[in-house]
């Protein structure tokens, strides 16, 4: 009863829009960008989908222990939804740079892989302006060294949030998902 899988979509909605526009600024692949951060937490669907009782009590323990999810994850299953997903995305067999992408959006600094930071960048981003509308939402801690590998300059992409909230709020609500 806990999974909101309509959140799980707006949270990965609002990630995707800010890794293409990231992707945009930065000259890089805008439409893989808007697909790996739209998949990057693919993993906690399919552990819901398989396991849905434990899941549950992930999100008990997140709760609870006000802990991270990747800590209740790691806890409950002994494993976390970004090793799923990027284990999914290679049975799928997507591009390389979107497993790394989903296996690194939590740990950038862990990995090489430009995808993996601009996804990572991108999910603090979402967080920070709350796109989603999440409960009890918190702003991941930032890998400095993600937006240094990537050249992001702060004060001149800071200018975009408007737009990244314009783009998300008028996709969200085409495809049914405000809030």
């Amino acid at each position: 009863d806990s999974f909101d899988a309509s959140m799980l979509w707006r949270h990965s909605l609002g990630v995707a829009i800010c890794a293409r526009v990231i992707a945009e600024r930065l000259g890089g692949k805008p439409e893989l960008a808007f697909t790996a951060g739209l998949l990057h937490d693919i993993g906690q669907l399919l552990m819901f989908a398989a396991a849905p009782e434990q899941y549950d009590q992930v999100l008990r323990t997140k709760q609870e222990s006000d802990c991270s999810l990747l800590a209740a994850e790691q806890a409950i299953f002994g494993y976390d939804h970004a090793a799923v997903g990027q284990a999914l995305a290679q049975a799928w067999r997507l591009p390389r740079s979107i497993a790394e992408a989903i296996a690194a959006h939590h740990e950038p600094d862990e990995f090489d892989s430009e995808m993996g930071d601009l996804v990572h960048i991108a999910e603090v981003l979402s967080h920070a302006l709350d796109l989603g509308e999440l409960p009890n939402n918190r702003v991941p801690t930032l890998s400095a060294e993600s937006g240094a590998r990537l050249g992001l300059e702060w004060s001149e992409f800071s200018r975009c949030f408007p737009e990244i909230e314009a783009r998300y709020q008028g996709l969200a609500q085409a495809l049914g998902l405000s809030a």
